[in-house]
């Protein structure tokens, strides 16, 4: 790690006539160079302004030169001449190249006495200097090579804005380089930019599309892109290889080419698995590690190596210069990556004690056939287990399990493979590194939680100086999450550039805090945020679009609370955090789901209040952004609109239900109240915002639609609490007569408990629904996926399928059993007599009512319950998702817990009921 060198020296040098008396701050440059002098002068950008360069034959400093082009003319002014040597009336000359194609440049750099050089500042490194010549100031932009020449251009040109009397620099000299030479982000990190791919009509507009994108991470200095994420080819870019055809593939090439023009290159993610299809050459093949639909051998030298020709045969014809090969995901002690479950095939060859060395098999394999199509592929290798945490546990065993694994792999795996690991604190990475001396490292970092609180913007990229260990063969990948924008990901370069910027910080064992994360430390939060959104929408709008960014909302969260507090939850488990209340805050369930919501609704407020001041502008051409500028913004104020719409109501629904539950109820009618009321508000924002987008079918992200009918879901929620404040529960029963033609599976004796059990079965008459009914109390599970069976005397469904009948039952709300997270299927037999294996039909998930029921109303087998205490709520299953067509006879319930609720779940008066309409009744409830 190296310290970055804020020079706090305001020179007032001579800087000829072109000098300014107007002193100006240290320019905001993102990423911050390592050692910044500010000049303390602005300098003006005078008519006959020259660029001497001679190395324009080289594609990297002629993209640095199109970089200063566009910018000036961005700012109002025609594009600098070149020349190629320096103009006697030029009043200002940027001269452009490296010490190694230039004489000048070098002259130059030899009667300043700087140094520029393989080791100070090194490849990628470059220098800006002011340099006064009587009437003349020359600027000299010089680079170690011609990358870091495009990165002088690209710098000096954050340096130009404009005055009203025309362009201006904000002077500086700089001496920069990376602490981090490779510097990778997801593609498509931002939701618009995913938009603008998957919605491009041409192949051209496509490449367009993308070729943009490369111009943004050229331009924060991000020189890596991973094609883990490609929406123009259904969503995740696995199995690339099987279903990209020949003209993607050459568009890829043609923005590939442009990429690396501009010193970016493509890495791709693959499985190290020998067939990725489901009807490949494997798929027969009985025995192999299978994991997501993927299946793997140590041993069929044969498929291994056909699939190593065809993935190095699509790094060829897209120009990929990186595959990442990723192996089975899964380890536990003792059951590594499969290991156990291997083929006889794989056991003949290879012994228990021998899975490092069947490893490195497969990965030379594969590198080997990669490279004869495409000789100069790198190759990242994923090997489980890649958590580093496991280096330093305190279960002595597995420690040395792994680190053997690790040396081994060291030792026989040729040195040019990168090795992946996951982020986690400095000492577990030090381990890692040290496991593997030997190889570069590649180090995955994910920014947040995917699962739950994935953040409109986090402050988390500071965590950067972890895995610096000026090791230049090290690579950095940072995962920005599913809903951000390009704002995560030029903070995650900015940290990777200069890992000690105002603001680094450690990792802390985990990834994201939404008590402090997108709110803290003020030098992120603050300053670069600041400099960031100046940067993307200029002086006037930048500051408003940064204060509706510090917001710290997160769309994940206030669609899916429920969600959002289980990745914590599962997240954090037995850990320690070091920020005081972490744990309260986010984890101890509904408190803190109301209070995360009602900080969504707060924040989203005063953000859009911000982005609402941009397009009053905006109408009145007080500020004029461009199209990419104006694309973004759009989905800036969509994105927060969205939250505020949703979190405005849904704020006082989940307080009011958090108040009922401690008995509060005063105070819970009125929050009911504030819901009902804030429902047509939230409407007239999204109809408002849908005008400003150009019509509801505009919205990046979410349908206008979609946003209706979550907001409208609201109101019966809202309308439940408020009479259940008032001690009034309203419940879906059968009418009674309708009841008379149900069958009771309960009733009917005979009842037995399956032998598959992780949690104990209680039959009990003390929740009771109806008299004389049964109801299950399936309690105290031992794992997540803990699960029982359920078995009663068989009965037919066949004629409560035909009339399009339903399996119903009663479950506890919130209470005292806790809220519903289970999965339920049912088993069969051919007839009533038939002795044979029980035949299993599809499961159905219960689940917490959540926006997620928007997403997945439409699969089969989705049922929400709801979160009211107090309250018992009746689940109608559809038959005829639940049965089979060749077995007509229904013979037990399997109840399983995805996750594991407080108490584990009740089961009241399950029954079988034909196609009937239930009607809503009132219960006291106290």
């Amino acid at each position: 790690m190296r310290c970055v060198s804020l020079v706090g020296r305001w020179t007032l040098c001579a800087l000829g006539a072109l000098q300014l008396d107007a002193a100006v701050p240290r320019p905001n440059l993102v990423p911050l160079p390592q050692q910044v002098e500010a000049l303390g002068r602005a300098v003006p950008w005078p008519a006959g302004s020259t660029v001497v360069c001679a190395e324009e034959d080289s594609p990297m400093i002629r993209a640095g030169l199109a970089e200063l082009d566009r910018v000036v003319g961005k700012l109002g002014d025609a594009p600098p001449p070149r020349a190629k040597s320096v103009p006697a009336s030029a009043p200002l000359a940027l001269i452009v190249g490296t010490p190694a194609g230039s004489p000048l440049v070098a002259r130059l750099l030899n009667e300043d006495r700087v140094r520029l050089d393989a080791e100070q500042p090194g490849p990628q490194g470059y220098v800006i200097r002011f340099l006064p010549n009587g009437k003349q100031t020359r600027v000299l932009l010089a680079g170690r090579d011609a990358q870091g020449a495009m990165y002088a251009c690209v710098t000096f040109s954050q340096m130009l804005r404009r005055e009203a009397a025309g362009i201006v620099i904000d002077a500086a000299n700089v001496r920069d380089w990376p602490d981090l030479r490779h510097r990778m982000i997801n593609r498509f990190a931002s939701a618009c930019v995913r938009r603008r791919a998957k919605t491009a009509k041409t192949i051209d507009d496509y490449v367009k599309a993308e070729c943009d994108y490369v111009d943004f991470c050229m331009r924060y200095k991000i020189n890596w892109i991973s094609l883990r994420y490609g929406p123009r080819f259904g969503g995740t870019m696995y199995k690339a290889v099987h279903h990209i055809g020949p003209n993607d593939r050459a568009a890829l090439k043609r923005i590939s080419d442009y990429a690396a023009r501009r010193g970016v290159f493509f890495e791709m993610t693959e499985h190290s698995a020998i067939d990725v299809g489901q009807d490949g050459p494997a798929s027969k093949i009985e025995g192999l590690v299978s994991v997501r639909g993927a299946r793997y051998s140590w041993s069929h030298d044969d498929l291994i190596r056909a699939r190593g020709r065809e993935i190095g045969e699509f790094a060829r014809d897209t120009g990929v210069r990186m595959i990442y090969l990723h192996s089975p995901d899964v380890w536990q002690p003792g059951r590594y990556a499969g290991w156990p479950g291997r083929s006889a095939h794989c056991r003949a060859r290879w012994r228990d004690e021998q899975r490092a060395e069947a490893d490195v098999h497969v990965m030379k394999l594969f590198a080997e056939e990669i490279r004869k199509v495409k000789p100069d592929t790198m190759i990242c290798s994923v090997l489980i287990p890649y958590g580093a945490s496991v280096a330093t546990t305190t279960d002595e065993k597995m420690k040395k399990e792994v680190l053997a694994y690790w040396h081994e792999v060291d030792r026989r795996l040729p040195p040019d493979f990168f090795i992946c690991v996951r982020e986690n604190r400095r000492e577990n990475e030090a381990a890692f590194k040290k496991a593997y001396a030997r190889h570069p490292v590649y180090f995955y970092i994910e920014t947040c939680y995917h699962t739950g609180w994935t953040p409109f913007f986090t402050t988390s990229p500071r965590v950067m100086k972890t895995f610096d260990f000026d090791d230049p063969r090290d690579m950095l990948y940072v995962a920005t999450g599913g809903d951000d924008w390009e704002l995560t990901a030029v903070t995650a370069g900015h940290f990777a550039w200069n890992t000690d910027a105002p603001g680094a910080c450690m990792h802390r064992g985990y990834n994201h805090d939404p008590v402090v994360d997108g709110r803290e430390p003020p030098e992120v939060a603050g300053e670069l945020l600041d400099a960031i959104c100046i940067r993307f929408f200029g002086p006037k709008a930048g500051p408003l679009v940064a204060e509706a960014a510090r917001s710290d909302l997160s769309w994940q969260f206030t669609k899916d609370p429920a969600t959002a507090a289980k990745s914590a939850r599962d997240r954090l488990a037995g850990r320690e955090s070091d920020i005081p209340g972490w744990e309260a805050t986010v984890i101890e369930g509904l408190d803190a789901l109301a209070a995360l919501m009602r900080y969504q609704a707060e924040n989203s407020r005063r953000g859009l209040a911000a982005l609402m001041k941009v397009q009053d502008m905006l109408e009145t051409k007080e500020v004029v952004l461009d199209e990419w500028q104006l694309e973004h913004f759009r989905f800036v104020l969509s994105y927060v609109a969205a939250v505020r719409a949703v979190a405005a109501v849904r704020a006082p629904r989940v307080t009011a239900a958090e108040t009922i539950k401690l008995k509060r109820y005063a105070e819970a009618e009125q929050f009911a109240q504030t819901g009902v009321a804030r429902i047509p508000q939230s409407l007239r924002l999204i109809e408002r915002t849908s005008e400003i987008l150009g019509g509801p079918k505009n919205w990046p992200w979410e349908s206008e639609a979609t946003l209706r009918r979550m907001i409208e879901a609201e109101r019966p929620q809202l309308d439940r609490l408020h009479a259940l404040a008032q001690g009034i529960a309203l419940e879906q029963v059968d009418a009674a007569a309708n009841l008379e033609n149900a069958v009771y599976l309960l009733r009917r004796g005979g009842v037995e408990t399956g032998s598959s059990s992780d949690c104990a079965l209680e039959f009990t008459d003390r929740i009771v629904r109806t008299p004389g009914h049964k109801t299950l109390v399936f309690a105290d599970p031992k794992r997540r996926w803990a699960g029982r069976t359920v078995t009663f005397p068989p009965v037919n469904v066949r004629p409560y399928v035909s009339q399009g009948g339903y399996l119903r039952f009663y479950v506890n709300s919130t209470g005292t059993q806790g809220a519903q997270r289970n999965h339920l299927w049912c088993f069969f037999r051919t007839s009533e007599t038939d002795t044979g294996p029980e035949k299993k039909g599809d499961w159905v998930r219960i689940h917490l009512r959540t926006a997620r029921d928007r997403q997945d109303r439409n699969k089969r087998g989705f049922v929400t319950v709801d979160e009211l205490a107090e309250t018992w709520q009746l689940v109608s299953i559809p038959l005829k998702d639940i049965t089979r067509d060749d077995a007509d006879w229904l013979v037990s319930l399997h109840v399983n817990f995805p996750s594991i609720p407080d108490c584990g779940l009740v089961i009241a008066d399950p029954y079988l009921i034909g196609n009937t309409e239930l009607v809503e009744v009132k219960r006291p409830v106290r």
